[in-house]
């Protein structure tokens, strides 16, 4: 099998241009048990979730408090909203999410 769109993905998440809907796409893939080996390296990249689902500790409205808290940040310091611009505001909320998931692996157990 080929699996061409998989390290299209691949390069994309590396060169930090993937969107949250491809990394699904690549978390979906690794998560599945066969996997050729040439891309085994990259599962415990991708699969952590399914092992680690309960250490969500921000959260649901976390992604929203930090997007307005960056939003806020910006116009303050740059004198420009952005909350009007489509493509901005995917790219804030993009960044909520990878920074919620970076604190979450990050912070310690609190049970």
């Amino acid at each position: 099998m080929d699996y061409k769109y998989i390290n299209q993905l691949l390069e994309r998440y590396w060169a930090a241009e993937s969107t949250l809907e491809e990394e699904e796409i690549l978390r979906a893939f690794f998560s599945q048990t066969e996997i050729p080996a040439e891309l085994e390296q990259f599962r415990p990249l991708f699969a952590y979730e399914l092992t680690a689902k309960h250490t969500e500790r921000l959260g649901d409205d976390f992604d929203q408090k930090i997007t307005d808290w960056m939003l806020a940040e910006f116009k303050a310091k740059e004198g420009v909203d952005l909350s009007g611009d489509k493509m901005a505001m995917q790219r804030l909320k993009e960044a909520a999410e990878k920074a919620k998931k970076e604190l979450s692996s990050s912070a310690p157990p609190l049970w």
